[in-house]
């Protein structure tokens, strides 16, 4: 994921997968990254609803499983 922000490093943090669960870590970034508000030292894992920051920058965490999601099949 890209943001437009010049506060924002060009590789400024990494989201991945590790121990089947999201992690986050930040790539030595000027302006640090926040797992909700609380500075990223090393990796952190992640949950659902947590909210981060990348410099100015403000997301939220939302999980999103689509194999629970109703699917519209036509009847032949």
């Amino acid at each position: 994921m890209a943001l437009s922000s010049s506060m924002v490093s060009k590789l400024h943090a990494e989201i991945f997968e590790g121990d089947d669960q999201l992690m986050v870590r930040d790539l030595g970034s000027t302006n640090g990254t926040f797992v909700n508000l609380e500075p990223l030292a090393s990796s952190s894992a992640l949950s659902d609803g947590d909210l981060l920051h990348f410099a100015d920058q403000e997301c939220r965490l939302v999980s999103v499983k689509l194999e629970d999601q109703p699917v519209a099949r036509s009847e032949e």
